[in-house]
Parts: structure tokens; C-alpha cells; sequence
């Protein structure tokens, strides 16, 4: 249940900070697609400058959490969602 409580703290102090982070690999409601199977299946589709928008986009969200003094203990590919990677939206941390 402490760990729980902590995660639910740690959710409510990113939303102060206007991240959205999730706490599942896909959102049901949105169908985000996650970083991973994107560059999966589209990898030579991309242009660096697409995949450089990606780069740049997550290590401003990591900035974003480490101002918090939160640190993401279990980041990988399938932790980045997007509702669209082909037109760059933006992207959310999940887990």
C-alpha cells in the first residue's frame, strides 16, 4: 500500500508540472501508440530530423521530472506513447 501512496504522490506532483505520465504502456481511451513499436515498423521511414524531435522531446519531459526530484526507475521504449508519431505530437512518459 506505501508504494501505492508514493506512486499516486509522485502522479500528483507531474501533474503541477503540466507532464502526463501514465501508468500502462497504451492508453485505452487514446490508443497511444509507444515509441518502441513505432520505430519497430518505421524505423528507415523517419527522418533524423523527425527522430532528433523525438530525442529532444523526452529528455525535456526527463528534465521536467528531475526538476521534481523524480526519477524514473524503469524507463525503456515502450514507456514513450504518442496518439501520432508520424506528425511528431508530443509524447508522454508512461509507468
Amino acid at each position: 500500500m506505501k508504494i501505492f501512496l508514493n506512486e499516486i504522490k509522485i502522479y500528483s506532483r507531474t501533474a503541477e508540472a503540466s507532464i502526463r505520465f501514465y501508468g500502462i504502456t497504451k492508453d485505452p481511451e487514446t490508443h497511444k501508440e509507444n515509441l518502441r513499436n513505432y520505430l519497430n515498423n518505421n524505423f528507415n521511414n523517419i527522418s533524423l530530423y523527425n527522430k532528433l524531435g523525438f530525442f529532444k522531446m523526452i529528455v525535456s519531459n526527463f528534465s521536467s521530472l528531475h526538476e521534481l526530484d523524480i526519477v524514473h526507475k524503469d524507463f525503456h521504449p515502450e514507456n514513450i506513447l504518442s496518439p501520432n508519431f508520424k506528425k511528431n505530437s508530443y509524447l508522454r512518459i508512461s509507468d
